[in-house]
């Protein structure tokens, strides 16, 4: 081959290298533009979490020193939640890592320890709970407050099944 034609393609390679390179190098700062770095991996007041939160102290202290109020706020007894971490905590156990230590079973587990809210249909109990009869209702405004509070989480679900439902 001629030597012109070596150089020439070795010129157009040069060049489109060039340009490639220079090319990732602009869209490298503009994606680095759009995410600003991160000044803490971690919040402080979320790392103070087994030290002052309310797991590891409220609940703890309920536990030992006051386990009526303790059953109240979690709506169970301790034995109770002790059988159901032990039944959940295969199927929301999560790994620590280097970098942080994961929130455990219990502490994931005591958010939910919340009633059930349902309509007429199911008997009184601690769990769940029923609204009012409407003949029970008039004249007391504390409880059809209570059956208006009542009513605002099953509005909220039945209005996220209804969009679900528009949307598939």
């Amino acid at each position: 081959m001629d030597r012109h034609i070596i150089e020439k393609n070795r010129y157009y390679f040069l060049r489109r290298k060039k340009l490639t390179l220079s090319f990732g190098l602009i869209s490298l700062t503009l994606l680095k533009s759009h995410f600003p770095d991160r000044k803490v991996w971690i919040k402080h007041w979320i790392a103070r979490r087994r030290m002052q939160g309310a797991h590891h102290n409220l609940f703890m202290e309920l536990q030992l020193e006051d386990p009526m109020k303790y059953r109240r706020c979690l709506r169970m007894n301790s034995e109770l939640f002790e059988t159901l971490v032990n039944k959940v905590t295969p199927l929301i156990v999560k790994k620590d890592t280097h970098l942080r230590k994961a929130i455990s079973p219990a502490e994931r587990l005591d958010r939910f320890s919340f009633p059930i809210y349902c309509d007429e249909g199911f008997p009184l109990s601690q769990e769940v709970l029923i609204p009012y009869p409407k003949d029970l209702v008039r004249g007391r405004v504390d409880r059809r407050i209570f059956n208006y509070r009542l009513s605002r989480p099953r509005r909220c679900s039945k209005n996220a099944f209804g969009v679900m439902a528009n949307r598939f």
